[in-house]
């Protein structure tokens, strides 16, 4: 498994993205099951800028075209994604 890729490590990943960029004080309280629409309301430029971001930090290029990205919610929902970007999806 290539180092930094385990579901914890993407989702601390994750995570410090989110906090950094919504300004949240407390980490602790964005979980795997945090909705990025819902609770931590991002708008459409929010998950642009969200979306810019994972590229940058997981090396991996996500199309503005791809349905399964739309479909995204959850923080473990886009860990998922993330690893099947870097090619690691288990099926």
């Amino acid at each position: 498994m290539i180092e930094g890729t385990t579901d914890e490590d993407i989702f601390e990943r994750l995570r410090e993205l989110i906090v950094s960029q919504k300004g949240i004080e407390k980490a602790g309280e964005v979980t795997p099951n945090t909705s990025l629409r819902k609770d931590l309301e991002f708008d459409s430029l929010g998950l642009v800028d969200l979306t810019l971001a994972c590229e940058d930090e997981f090396a991996i290029e996500i199309p503005p075209e791809d349905e399964d990205f739309e479909q995204v919610d959850t923080i473990q929902e886009a860990v998922s994604y993330v690893k099947k970007r870097l090619g690691m999806w288990e099926q």
